[in-house]
Order: C-alpha cells, then structure tokens, then sequence
C-alpha cells in the first residue's frame, strides 16, 4: 500500500467500520471538509481526512497520544493553524483494532468531562 492509499480518507472510514463493533458508545459520522467527522452521542471526538486519522483527546490523554512515535497535532493543510486537542494517530495504531478501539474510547470518555 502507497503512502497516498495509505492516507486516503476512505480507508480511514473502512477501519472506522471494522472497529465500531469493539467501541463503547454509539458512533455517527457526517461528511464534511473532504473527509468525516466521528461523532459520539453528538459531540464530535475524531476527523478523518487525508490529514490522517486524528482523534480529540484532552489531557492527560492528549500528552499521551502526542507521545506515540509519528503522532503530531491535526492541521489541514500546511498554512493552516493546528487544530486544538486533536491528535494524528500514526499508521501502526490505525492498522491495530485493539489499539484504534482504545483511542477511540478514550476520544468518546473525554467529551464527558
């Protein structure tokens, strides 16, 4: 796999899928920007796009994940300010569904506080 098939925002979607099942809360998507947004019960707590898979995490989650080896904030585009709380999860974290889940669980449990 490229690394342009590797970011594309429809493989981020297909791994969506393949985890939501392992997921502790009910999960809504709406497109927008070119890519998805990740919803849990309505607030938002991913974006996937061809930026990457970013999940919004606070801290101590946040510094946890920015932590990871090839982890960096979300920006859009490369004029574009960093989006705040947002964390580009690197590859091996997207392609492992134990660790997606987990990341996904920790965005969602973060939205409550």
């Amino acid at each position: 796999m490229t690394d342009p098939e590797r970011r594309s925002p429809g493989r981020y979607d297909e791994r969506l899928l393949e985890v939501v099942a392992s997921l502790a809360f009910s999960v809504s998507t709406r497109r927008m920007f070119g890519g998805t947004m990740v919803y849990a019960d309505g607030v938002p707590i991913a974006s996937l796009s061809s930026a990457g898979f970013a999940v919004k995490l606070l801290a101590p989650r946040y510094e946890e994940a920015m932590a990871l080896p090839g982890a960096h904030q979300l920006r859009y585009a490369p004029d574009q300010p960093p989006r705040k709380q947002y964390v580009v999860l690197p590859d091996d974290v997207v392609d492992d569904d134990d660790t997606l889940a987990r990341w996904l669980n920790a965005a969602a449990a973060d939205r409550d506080r």
